[in-house]
């Protein structure tokens, strides 16, 4: 909002004051229209990690109620279970451009059988993909951990908010 009132108050000393309420007007809206995309495309992940956990239930059905291990999510999941046989598609990378190997928990992430990170953390200035392997950061990446002994798993979304990595979504089969 205080970017507003200044951007108003610099215009008029330039310019008339119905000018500058119009340049004022087109810039918030194209604010709230970045805002809305990248909403959308937060919201996107959180289909994919849905799709995702759909496939996951799918696999340990198959296998006796075992989930596929840490590593094996790609792998495991992409031949029979996921749609196309591929990750789902990740709403900031060209088409065709999918996520293609297994990213585990870091630092950044709680793993499996943990309290999980909640959603909105911040994880660092994030990055587009500009091939299929991804990491923590990489906006759109599903990422897996799975803990054999309690058959617990954890999976997240990372989203984007700005230039940063954000949790847009998470979700743990562990039971509270």
């Amino acid at each position: 909002m205080r970017r507003l009132v200044r951007l108003l108050v610099a215009c008029a000393l330039t310019t008339s004051l119905g000018g500058c309420y119009q340049l004022a007007s087109a810039r918030h809206a194209a604010a709230q229209q970045a805002i809305q995309r990248e909403l959308a495309a937060n919201n996107r992940v959180k289909a994919e990690v849905l799709l995702t956990i759909l496939a996951l239930e799918e696999y340990a059905v198959d296998h006796g109620g075992v989930y596929p291990p840490s590593d094996g999510l790609v792998a495991d999941l992409s031949e029979r279970y996921l749609p196309d046989g591929m990750m789902p598609a990740n709403p900031w990378v060209p088409p065709g451009l999918r996520q293609g190997n297994a990213v585990g928990v870091n630092a950044l992430l709680a793993a499996a059988g943990k309290q999980p990170t909640p959603v909105g953390t911040a994880l660092g200035a994030g990055k587009t993909a500009d091939s299929s392997q991804f990491d923590a950061l990489t906006f759109g990446a599903v990422i897996y951990d799975y803990e054999p002994r309690s058959q617990n798993y954890v999976i997240y979304g990372i989203g984007r908010r700005g230039d940063q990595a954000v949790v847009s979504y998470v979700w743990t089969n562990a039971k509270p």
